[in-house]
């Protein structure tokens, strides 16, 4: 049955053994040998003459930089030397933040630095590796998603709502690709090698940006199996939007002034926190009950997994991996991260336990009775339905 394909019984798991003592291991050797291939192949001396890379230093500036780093000082050779490699991927980097010199010629904030010594990048990036990876993969083969609500039919059809939530998004999705590579582009003609514009368009991995370009994506099939894992991953995610939100950088969108930008930065939040409760209320899509540690896991892996390490391929830093913004996150130091970290926990437990719980437990009250959505038999069913479709199948119990 379809059903099978959504939620599995515990016999049909993989044990503990396989799960962590073989697949774990090899999903952790193959995420480090493919970073450090990337890390080697757009290192700084491959890369030299192309926007944002800087011109490379002296001998002398390059011992200097190691001593500062602390890197001849560590005692344990392994770690001393993967931080010496990792520190010449990139060694021009600013020492700190928002510095005259090194590639932040401008005192620009956006371009990554080495706030955080290479020791450091190293060690967090595989414990946070270990410990989030490790949790995809457990729930990936022995985790299960547990129905919530169904979705209101089988049709894949979609109402004039939704057809035009999907649209907007699609809309605003590829405006954000059209305003970064305008940016990028008119940086590079003007020779502004000094400004993190010159590299705009990697901008687009912010969590904000990724999250829009992929609801554009699965917002255009109800049926569609990846569209309703992913929906359900954003519902316990989404503070990240609205963080955006409450502690909106605009100083770079008032200096471009490029049209309607400011305009597109705002709509695209809004419409990336609104239409999530939207959509649940029209039972859009099925609604599973909370996995707060896996989903927050897609997070911690997506920032410490992916971006931090690309920090030193892009040379720009996206949301804050390798020095703190100016605010509370500075006045932890070199620990900013950790406690970043921890912050974002907080948040997907207000979401994931709290927030969506809530709305669908308001909806269920409130709102689908008065659609005509949401029928007595239904609420009867809801526990032995099938994710969805919400045909009945008591071996789920």
């Amino acid at each position: 049955m379809q059903h099978d394909k959504f939620n599995t019984g515990s016999s049909g798991r993989p044990s503990v053994i396989r799960t962590y003592c073989v697949v774990l291991p090899v999903a952790l050797v193959t995420l480090w040998i493919g970073t450090a291939i990337v890390l080697e192949a757009w290192k700084a001396d491959r890369t030299r003459g192309q926007p944002g890379v800087p011109d490379p230093l002296t001998r002398d500036e390059y011992l200097y930089r190691e001593e500062r780093l602390g890197i001849p000082n560590i005692s344990f050779a392994p770690l001393r030397i993967a931080a010496r490699w990792l520190f010449y991927c990139q060694p021009e980097l600013s020492l700190e933040v928002g510095s005259a010199g090194g590639v932040h010629s401008a005192g620009d904030e956006r371009f990554a630095s080495w706030y955080l010594s290479p020791q450091q990048q190293i060690l967090e990036y595989l414990m946070y590796s270990i410990i989030f990876v490790a949790s995809i993969v457990g729930g990936v083969m022995r985790g299960h998603w547990t129905l919530r609500a169904p979705a209101r039919d089988e049709s894949s059809k979609m109402n004039l709502i939704e057809l035009l939530n999907a649209t907007i998004t699609t809309l605003l999705a590829l405006g954000a690709i059209c305003y970064k590579s305008a940016t990028a582009i008119l940086a590079r003609r003007e020779g502004l090698s000094s400004s993190a514009d010159v590299l705009a368009t990697w901008f687009l991995l912010q969590p904000c940006h990724v999250f829009c370009i992929a609801l554009a994506v699965i917002y255009w099939s109800r049926r569609w199996k990846v569209s309703i894992y992913f929906f359900n991953l954003y519902l316990h995610l989404m503070w990240g939007v609205a963080l955006a939100l409450v502690f909106a950088e605009m100083e770079e969108y008032y200096k471009r002034q490029y049209p309607l930008e400011i305009l597109h930065f705002y709509l695209d939040h809004w419409v990336l926190v609104i239409a999530p409760f939207v959509l649940i209320a029209l039972r859009t899509y099925p609604v599973f009950k909370p996995r707060l540690w896996f989903c927050y896991s897609f997070a911690g892996a997506f920032h410490s997994c992916i971006l931090q390490p690309l920090h030193f391929v892009l040379l720009v830093q996206i949301n804050y991996q390798t020095h703190p913004p100016g605010g509370p996150l500075r006045h932890f130091g070199k620990l900013y991260r950790p406690v970043q970290y921890i912050f974002c926990w907080l948040l997907t437990y207000l979401f994931s336990q709290c927030i969506i719980p809530a709305w669908v437990s308001f909806c269920e009250a409130h709102i689908w009775p008065r659609l005509g959505r949401f029928q007595q038999s239904e609420v009867s069913s809801v526990k032995e339905s099938d994710p969805v479709n919400g045909r009945v199948d008591k071996k789920t119990l």
